[in-house]
Order: C-alpha cells, then structure tokens, then sequence
C-alpha cells in the first residue's frame, strides 16, 4: 500500500522523493528578506540610476521580494487598479445560465462519484475565491494558496491570506520539476528549515517569456552537472520561475506619469497665485514720519487681507495674493503705485500626461479610453 501510494505522488510529483533526503535538506529561511511594505518608502533609492548628463532613471529592483512592496503601491493608484480589475473580470466572467466561473464537470455523460466529490468540495470555494487569487497572481506575478489535506477524506480546507503572500513562500525544483517549498512561517528544526511537500501549495503564476540571467540558489554543496541523464541526482535549486506582474513593464510610464503630474499641478498652484508690488510715495517726510505713514497703509491692509482669508478659508479655499509694500520718495505723496503680475499656466504640459497615459495604457494592455480617458476616443466623443 505504501510503494503504490509513493508511484501515486512519484507520478504527480516526478521530482519529490522523500525517501531520499529532499524534505531533509537546511534550507534558507524566507525571514533573511527585507519585508517591504507597500508605502513610499519602497520607493527610496532602491531604483534610481543616473545617466551621464545626471537624468534619473527608474528601475525595479531585481530581488522580487523589493518589488513586491511597489507593485503594492502602484495598485493603490485608481487607473492600475481598474485595469488589474478589468483583466480580472474579461479573464473570469460567469456563465450566465449558473454565475460559475469555474465549472467541474466529467469530460464524458457518465457520472464519475470524483469528479461529483471535487464538485462538491471544491466549487464553491474555487468560484468565491478565484477573483482574489487572479488579481494578487496579476499583481505580484505569483500567488500561493496553502491546502490542507486529509487521508480518505482528502481537500478539507484552502488558505489564501497574509501568511500565503509571495513574499513568505520559496519554491523548489529539480530538473525543472517541482520539489517542494518552504515559508518564513514554517518552524525550523534541528536540521534547519525542512522543505515541505509540493502538493501543500498551489501556486497561480502569470506566465514568465523570458530567462533570468543570474545563477539560481542551490540548496546542497554539490555542483552542478548538467551532462547527467538521472535528474533524480541533479541538486535542488531555488526556482526562479516566480511568475512576471502584469505592472512590471509599466513601471517606468507609472513614475513617468507621476513626475509629469507633480509639475502639472506645482505649474497650476504658481499660476494660481497673484503677487502685487505696492510703491507708497512718502514724499518728503522724514524717516520717522515715512515709517509711520508705511506701518499705517501695512496694517490696514493686512487687516482686511486676514479677514479675507478668513472667509474665504470657511469657503474651502485660500487666498494666493502675496502683496510686497517698498517705499518711494519724492513729490506726490499719498499716492499708491501697485503693480500685479499673475501667472499663466502650461497648458502645453498635458500633451506630456496624454503621452505618459498612453505609454501606461499599452504596458498595461488596456485602452486608456477604458481606464477614465475617454476623450482618447476616436473624434474624441467620449
């Protein structure tokens, strides 16, 4: 019974072989990682890089771990988030006949009592949960939901929350086949971290097109050999195959088009304010007389630029009049001089944003007349 249930595991599992020391293994613990939380500060020198003439460039991190705390912050932007969304729903529309998303059902007429069980335990859960593992797999690249398995009762429950994250979870391969895993989460042992069997994860990935260039983790001091036909005698590495977030490639147009809005809005708030040079002709008067005429014209303007404010502060807005007073001596006194200069804004600075939208709404694969943009339709009748 147990050789046929090991051929069971062997067959859905070819690279896990707890009879030779796979789930022995010291493994590193998912803990050495920084944990980066999605804020700002996952912004803070961990991308930039100069050119030549000083320009910044914007980069990701290449640990997926750094990455994950960005991709947390480029969601919070309302325009990535209804594209991951729109995705989400175009991928994973119900049928209209049952609302399932996902149906489970025999490929032939005849009732199969497992393909009903698998029905019957799993449907429900898949159909509740399967837009919140798609949108965190089109987030992060990767998403990683912890099953939990009876003997001759089989899947009792599924686990897909904080402790599931990306960020906590590493995966293993031989020869391409998957081993095992292992998680920040997981009690160590004597022997170190214990790799735990594959079929206790189930990972929902975006597929990965291209090859990472740097050399993948290997757990055990063997070298690596790849003329060896037996795979079974190939070391353990770390995969590297973590999926690839749908907002990698837009990451560049995002930063883009934020710096592009920061110098819409700083141009608006300059245009907005209004500074007054005001001359007051003191005549002939004496210092003293001068600074007291001068005092006089400042504090009644000043009283009625507070009570000003004031109101209009109760209104929702405030004043961007700035007024500088000098004095000018000679004839004519009691005259005032003002002279205003107002700002006009860059209205040519939202063909840059138009620019960086458009740039974002093709890394994202989705229109940007589709994301709130709709004057991007043709003949602009959006």
């Amino acid at each position: 019974m147990a050789d046929n249930k090991k051929t069971i595991w062997n067959k859905l599992f070819p690279s896990f072989f707890p009879d030779d020391g796979n789930r022995g293994m010291a493994l590193p613990s998912g803990g050495i990682y920084e944990d980066f939380i999605g804020d700002a500060t996952a912004l803070n020198g961990v991308f930039n890089s100069s050119t030549e003439d000083g320009q910044q460039l914007y980069e990701l991190p290449k640990s997926r771990h750094a990455r994950y705390g960005i991709y947390d912050l480029m969601a919070s932007d309302p325009t990535i988030d209804s594209a991951l969304k729109m995705h989400i729903a175009h991928a994973l529309s119900a049928r209209s006949d049952s609302g399932e998303i996902i149906k489970i059902e025999s490929v032939n007429d005849e009732v199969n009592p497992i393909v009903e069980e698998l029905k019957t335990a799993l449907a429900g859960i898949i159909n509740r949960d399967c837009h919140s593992w798609a949108y965190n797999a089109a987030l992060y690249g990767c998403w990683f939901a912890r099953v939990y398995l009876k003997e001759k009762e089989g899947i009792t429950a599924i686990r897909s929350d904080y402790y599931t994250h990306p960020r906590f979870v590493n995966e293993y391969q031989q020869a391409g086949q998957l081993a095992g895993y292992s998680s920040t989460w997981q009690q160590a042992s004597t022997a170190g971290m214990q790799m735990m069997e594959p079929w206790k994860f189930v990972a929902f990935k975006i597929p990965i097109w291209k090859t990472v260039s740097t050399e993948p983790q290997r757990i055990d001091a063997r070298p690596f050999d790849i003329s060896i036909d037996d795979y079974e005698q190939d070391t353990v590495i770390e995969s590297q195959n973590y999926g690839q977030s749908l907002l990698e490639t837009a990451f560049t147009p995002w930063m883009d088009l934020q710096d592009a809005i920061v110098a819409v809005n700083m141009s608006r708030k300059n245009a907005a304010r209004i500074e007054q040079t005001i001359g007051v002709n003191t005549g002939k008067l004496n210092p003293a007389k001068s600074s007291e005429y001068l005092n006089i014209v400042a504090g009644q303007m000043q009283k009625t630029e507070k009570s000003n404010a004031e109101k209009s502060l109760k209104k929702g807005f405030i004043q961007t009049v700035i007024r500088h007073i000098i004095p000018i001596f000679g004839d004519g006194r009691g005259r005032l001089d003002i002279s205003t200069v107002e700002g006009s804004p860059n209205i040519d600075g939202l063909a840059d944003i138009d620019f960086h939208i458009k740039r974002l709404g093709s890394a994202l694969g989705i229109d940007p007349a589709l994301l709130g943009f709709g004057e991007m339709l043709a003949g602009g009748l959006g």
